[in-house]
């Protein structure tokens, strides 16, 4: 079954099994037997062949059967007595007379079949009501043998097969050509007509002309008539009609069924079904679209497949067999068309419609075509604000746009082949590269981008950053789409170039699954929160706790929660996680003896939840949920330059300080967390980055922010936390500057919430310089 899925995946193998049920379907329902009839019946004109001879068609241009003439049926009387004068070895009546004449010329008749080797012919037809076989009534037809005609007409009118013999009543009974031919065969089989005798090698005579003949010249009448098997029928145009066959649109109806009798008689062809030809043609094609080879030697394998049809149809014209090759060539057409339109939608794929320049898909496949992929590095150049200038562009000027950007990148390599994903990232090969010589060169490009652009008189910059795939990635698919995962990660200022770092094939599968893996982990618990104690640095005792998460994977380990609040934050489960930390920190304090002390509990809260209230909602429904005083809480703000509308952050925070929780900014001094934010925003506690507080015995620039920083917070009437005290004599260092609170290794490593009750001594609690809850 797994080999079954494996297959269906490859496209070109759903493309034979498509065409083939196709064509399998429309040659049970028959709609392609018109096809096969017109080639059996082309066939006849490459390889025409002489009648035997054997077979004698006697055609009256009258109705002999009609009652209102019953000379006609005297007359034919006679004949069959002259006939029988020349012992021929058998005579089909193929007229139906099934309405009495004259009772002296039924009579006649009678006893002209009854002493002659006569055989009666009847006609099996299909009607409303069923079918039925009309025959000669018996006041005529007496005990003389009988035949069945039963004929099936196609769309081009042509009778492509004949039955062996017909079952009439409960009984089998001959058909007409079976019975001529003095031939058997299975009653529920017919065989197919060859029509490739030359109509006019067949012994034809007309009522008359045998009648003067037989006065004229017995010779000739002997040598004519004796031991012939004679078939006496209408010519046709009366009652009738006529018969169609191939090169003749007008013959006696009586000749198919002569047709049929000589294919007997010069022995029936080889005949291969039209469902054993297309089995043979899937099987084939099948087994060159499941080739792990080049294109070039899968087209070389349809040629070939396409060549053995021509000349397998050469073959059986040759040999007279019936080419039953319709539902085989549909089915090759069909595949053919697919295959096609794949090529065709691959080959729009391959040109970006805007900017004519080469797509993505066109690069992964000239990597492919070349070869060398792992020493191949590919260059991702992201333009930003790309819709933005587009916007403020003219439609006219879109590709002008796009390709100005691209003879930049060509300023030092004029044949360098740029390829594009939409305008916004074009992308490039690069052999025999150095990581550093192509950082160089990448940033010589960013300072060529510092010279705007002029299009159609309007100036634009251009603000261009690269990512840059050059590990040994075998799959052009994955080295592209990790450069522009790269290129996506970098920044106009901070990281402009950027490296992807070599993935396993486990790392990948596993990274492309991480949403539904930290939902699980949320769901099982393997998300958890740990604790670290912060200690008042006066007292020595314990002052509160920062709630920290870890994720705890059972196949990987250890995950980084920098690594992991990252790609919660991309998944959009930021708003789940830090659900889940305010719960199990409330939760832990509540049912803990911590819940009645002057004790403070710490929880981050990403900077990109204060877009809207719901960070909001979901402090008021956790302090609705457990019985803690909100001043216990301590909200640390990360990541403070995620924020987007100050205002709106603003807004959401100072509802947030209306439960009674305080505000935190988190690693004060680096990055955005600056003095712009702390003005904008806020906060009741400053939280001194690690950075700092680690270069205090050594540094004294470090020194001299770590004082500002928490005479800064004396003077704002702040809570000042130093994080990331290593051992004593930074310990010494923060309470020689007054720094009133310090978290970090030298204390304790984040764990379980029951340890921090071994710091439960009562502490003194730090004391603002103002109001507790300043700026309100």
């Amino acid at each position: 079954m797994a080999a079954l899925v494996e297959i269906w995946r490859n496209q070109r193998a759903r493309h034979v099994a498509i065409a083939a049920a196709i064509a399998f379907l429309l040659g049970i329902a028959d709609v392609l037997m018109p096809v096969s009839t017109f080639t059996w019946a082309m066939q006849s004109r490459f390889s025409p062949r002489d009648a035997s001879g054997e077979i004698v068609f006697i055609g009256a241009k009258d109705d002999l059967a009609d009652p209102t003439n019953p000379q006609r049926r005297a007359a034919l009387a006679r004949l069959l007595v002259d006939l029988a004068e020349y012992r021929p070895a058998k005579v089909f009546l193929n007229t139906i007379f099934d309405s009495p004449g004259t009772p002296a010329s039924d009579r006649a008749l009678r006893a002209a079949i009854s002493s002659t080797p006569t055989v009666l012919v009847s006609r099996h037809t299909t009607t409303v009501n069923g079918e039925e076989t009309i025959g000669t009534i018996p006041a005529i037809a007496g005990d003389a043998p009988a035949v069945i005609s039963k004929e099936w007409v196609d769309a081009l009118g042509f009778t492509p097969r004949l039955p062996y013999s017909v079952m009439d009543g409960g009984k089998t009974v001959a058909s007409l050509p079976a019975a001529i031919a003095g031939r058997s065969g299975p009653s529920d089989q017919s065989f197919p007509v060859d029509y490739s005798v030359r109509y006019s090698t067949i012994p034809t005579f007309t009522l008359d002309k045998v009648a003067e003949l037989i006065r004229s010249d017995s010779a000739a009448a002997r040598q004519a008539f004796t031991g012939k098997t004679i078939v006496i029928g209408s010519i046709g145009g009366n009652s009738s009609g006529y018969a169609t066959i191939p090169r003749h649109p007008k013959v006696p109806p009586s000749l198919v069924s002569i047709y049929g009798a000589e294919t007997l008689i010069h022995g029936l062809p080889i005949e291969f079904s039209w469902f054993q030809i297309l089995l043979l043609y899937v099987a084939g094609v099948a087994a060159v679209a499941l080739l792990r080879a080049r294109r070039r030697v899968r087209h070389i394998g349809y040629a070939v497949l396409a060549l053995s049809m021509v000349a397998l149809v050469t073959v059986f014209v040759s040999h007279r067999v019936p080419a039953n090759v319709a539902v085989a060539i549909t089915f090759l057409l069909i595949y053919a068309g697919l295959r096609l339109w794949v090529i065709r939608q691959q080959s729009s794929a391959l040109v970006d419609g805007l900017t004519g320049l080469p797509t993505f898909r066109a690069l992964e496949r000239d990597m492919f075509h070349q070869g060398a992929v792992q020493t191949t590095a590919v260059v991702v150049a992201k333009v930003h604000h790309f819709d933005e200038v587009l916007s403020a562009l003219p439609a006219d000027k879109h590709a002008t746009y796009v390709h100005m950007i691209g003879e930049r990148l060509r300023i030092t390599q004029r044949d360098l082949k740029v390829y594009t994903n939409g305008g916004r990232y074009l992308a490039w090969a690069v052999q025999d590269h150095g990581d550093l010589r192509l950082e160089a060169h990448l940033r010589g490009l960013r300072a060529v981008f510092g010279t705007p652009l002029t299009i159609g008189g309007t100036t634009v910059d251009v603000v261009i950053t690269f990512g840059v795939d050059s590990t040994t990635e075998a799959s052009p698919a994955r080295k592209i789409a990790s450069a522009t995962t790269a290129a996506d990660k970098t920044s106009e200022s901070l990281l402009p170039i950027r490296f992807a770092d070599a993935a396993s094939e486990a790392d990948r599968i596993w990274n492309i699954s991480l949403q539904a893996k930290i939902d699980e982990a949320l769901k099982t618990g393997q998300i958890y929160v740990v604790y670290q104690p912060q200690i008042n640095l006066r007292s020595g005792g314990l002052y509160g706790a920062e709630a920290l998460v870890r994720w705890e994977d059972p196949e990987r380990g250890s995950i980084s929660p920098s690594y992991f609040i990252e790609q919660c934050e991309q998944a959009g489960r930021m708003e789940a996680l830090t659900r889940k930390v305010m719960r199990d920190a409330v939760t832990a304090l509540a049912e803990s003896p911590l819940a009645n002390r002057d004790f403070q509990m710490s929880i981050n809260v990403s900077a990109t939840l204060l877009s809207d209230h719901r960070i909001a909602e979901i402090l008021e429904e956790t302090l609705a949920a457990f019985p803690i005083a909100p001043s216990q809480l301590m909200l640390e703000i990360t990541e403070t330059a995620r924020i987007v509308d100050y205002e709106k952050a603003r807004l959401v925070m100072e509802r947030l300080r209306r439960t009674g929780v305080g505000l935190s900014i988190d690693d004060f001094g680096v990055g955005a967390a600056s003095l712009e934010t702390f003005l904008a925003l806020p906060f009741d506690e400053l939280k001194i980055d690690r950075c700092f507080v680690a270069s205090l015995p050594g540094d004294r620039k470090a020194r001299k922010i770590v004082e500002s920083l928490v005479l800064l917070g004396q003077n704002l009437g702040l809570i000042v936390v130093a994080e990331g005290v290593e051992n004593q004599e930074v310990v010494e260092r923060l309470n020689s500057l007054g720094c009133p609170v310090a978290q970090g290794y030298f204390f304790a490593r984040p764990g379980e919430f029951s340890r921090l009750l071994e710091f439960a001594t009562p502490p003194e609690k730090p004391q603002k310089a103002a109001s507790s809850r300043p700026y309100s």
